[in-house]
């Protein structure tokens, strides 16, 4: 069974061990920088994939009161984990979990043009593109009506 559990001192190394396929790394930051940036952020938070209790993926979010939107700044499934439905049902809790700590808000996050299955795979949870960028990333958004 799939749950989000908290970074910790026991399962930081792990966390900080997954890695995404060798085509995907430069779609998403490494597990360590989002770990620093969570640090000196307040309101980033980051929390662990967990299949029955291994580590196999990690997530960052966030929330902006001033916009009212939840963002996803971080999603990876490690390489050995991916393709077996983790993802999915991980980014299902996530929207459930953003849903309940922020109702009403919508949900963005930021993927790279050149990643073709990120745009996808979120795609097929009713994220669209909202013509923004941030950098070079286009920002998606899931409305709020629209969750889970």
């Amino acid at each position: 069974m799939i749950s989000l559990v908290d970074i910790t001192p026991t399962n930081r190394d792990k966390c900080i061990s997954l890695s995404v396929a060798p085509e995907q790394k430069n779609f998403v930051a490494a597990n360590i920088d989002s770990l620093t940036e969570a640090k000196n952020e307040p309101g980033m938070h980051p929390i662990g994939i967990s299949k029955d209790g291994e580590l196999v993926g990690f997530a960052m979010y966030g929330y902006d009161s001033e916009t009212n939107k939840s963002w996803i700044i971080r999603f990876m499934i490690d390489t050995y984990y991916q393709r077996k439905r983790f993802g999915t049902e991980a980014l299902n809790m996530l929207i459930q979990l953003l849903s309940d700590k922020h109702a009403g808000s919508d949900i963005r996050l930021c993927v790279e043009p050149e990643n073709v299955g990120g745009i996808k795979f979120y795609e097929s949870f009713g994220f669209q593109s909202t013509g923004e960028k941030w950098g070079n990333e286009i920002i998606y958004e899931l409305k709020s009506q629209n969750h889970i």
